[in-house]
């Protein structure tokens, strides 16, 4: 094996005080495959913390969950916040090693995983490139996989100027663009839109073309809004195929996210409803969510306001 090469891109130097803080998190656990766990996703995940910052995105720590003691013991995770761009997963590299260890449970989870190698000494890290949220096949992925971190610097630079789509004015006929009627969206072509929301005067449906550009896939994402009493709000949030296309792909995913970007909702085709997969929730006015929708290592994202 090829030892890894600390001299590009992204060096990070490992002080004492982070040393310090792996080992305080690590004297935690008493079993010692995971304090060592613990110890080194600790690292990664500080050597992250200074890359972000550096590109001036504001982390939290205490919104991590890896930077909890309980939350560690039950889980693998080395997740860091990103503020208004989600979760992080810092993987960790030692030298000698060819894959980067991705736990099941931060699959569906993530806005991304950067793999971080560590030295024999552990007092130096090297941010070696990042993965985009991926359906993924098996927990070890080969490090040759990997993209540039500028790649993820540019899907958080579209990310922060991506136009915020915001539902209560649909009431008041602001509407943005793209966002057309069932009738106009689909034209005379037949679809089945699976409303099981409360009937109610004050209801607007609207839908949007998308297209997976570089896998040639074309969907509709419908969104059904019924205002109830108060600022409450029941949503439907739809996704169906588009165009010559009679079903859709069954390894798409539909993501809901909180503001946080914390995953809530998620929702897969399944052989029975392959011509629509849906996702029901509520929310109050003046607060935001975020849908994704990936296929393969493509993905879409639509912001919402309430």
């Amino acid at each position: 094996m090829k030892p890894l090469d600390f001299k590009l891109p992204f060096t990070v130097p490992l002080t004492l005080r982070d040393r310090q803080i792996a080992f305080s998190f690590s004297q935690k656990h008493s079993n010692g495959k995971k304090a060592q766990r613990v110890y080194l996703n600790t690292l990664a995940i500080l050597a992250s913390r200074v890359y972000f910052e550096t590109f001036g995105m504001t982390t939290d720590l205490d919104a991590s969950e890896s930077w909890d003691p309980l939350m560690q013991a039950f889980s693998e995770s080395a997740d860091l916040e990103i503020i208004g761009r989600g979760k992080i997963e810092c993987r960790p590299v030692l030298p000698d090693t060819e894959t980067l260890f991705i736990p099941a449970e931060t699959w569906e989870s993530r806005s991304g995983y950067v793999a971080v190698g560590l030295n024999a000494e552990l007092n130096e890290a090297r941010l070696l490139g990042f993965l985009p949220p991926l359906t993924f096949a098996s927990e070890e992925i080969p490090l040759e996989r990997l993209e540039p971190l500028a790649n993820l610097l540019d899907r958080f630079a579209t990310q922060s100027t991506r136009q915020t789509v915001h539902l209560s004015r649909w009431f008041d006929r602001t509407i943005e663009a793209g966002w057309e009627t069932l009738e106009t969206l689909f034209g005379s072509q037949q679809f089945a839109f699976r409303n099981t929301l409360p009937p109610d005067a004050r209801t607007i449906k609207r839908g949007k073309r998308l297209e997976f550009e570089t896998v040639g896939e074309q969907i509709a994402l419908l969104v059904d809004i019924v205002q109830k009493q108060g600022e409450a709000m029941d949503i439907a949030t739809t996704v169906m195929p588009f165009g010559e296309t009679r079903s859709l792909p069954k390894n798409l995913q539909l993501i809901l996210l909180d503001e946080t970007g914390e995953s809530i909702l998620h929702a897969k085709p399944g052989s029975h409803h392959s011509n629509g997969i849906e996702l029901q929730f509520s929310g109050e006015i003046g607060e935001s969510f975020r849908i994704e929708i990936i296929l393969l290592d493509c993905k879409l994202t639509e912001e919402f306001t309430i």
